[in-house]
């Protein structure tokens, strides 16, 4: 079961992140993929928003792997916040991990004059 889940949440990071490129938060009326990509480790991921920003996309949800994508990341508790950034190649620039010992999830992002707020 957990398998299937992981992929049901790649699929879902993929497809927003493809929506992202061409028309996030539906301000496109078309919304044809640029690219699609897996990302995560071998337990739940997923992303909840996102935002398109200069050439690329920035995308905000939670993870609770430690390994995969994440593998260079701290992991900090039972699940922490993820910032990921796309270019519009499909290529990840920079991912961060946020959070303490116990559920930190982002549902949201935006930005900000010094960065993201998520």
């Amino acid at each position: 079961m957990k398998s299937t889940k992981k992929i049901a949440a790649a699929m879902l990071a993929a497809v927003m992140t493809c929506t992202a490129l061409t028309g996030c938060n539906g301000s496109e009326s078309s919304l044809a993929p640029a690219w699609s990509k897996a990302f995560g480790g071998t337990d739940y991921d997923t992303f909840n928003d996102c935002i398109k920003e200069g050439s690329g996309v920035v995308l905000a949800g939670w993870t609770e792997s430690s390994d995969g994508d994440l593998a260079a990341l701290t992991h900090r508790g039972y699940s922490d916040g993820l910032l990921t950034r796309y270019n519009d190649d499909g290529e990840v620039e920079w991912k961060s991990k946020f959070g303490g010992t116990d559920h930190d999830v982002f549902n949201a992002v935006c930005e900000t004059s010094g960065g993201y707020l998520a």
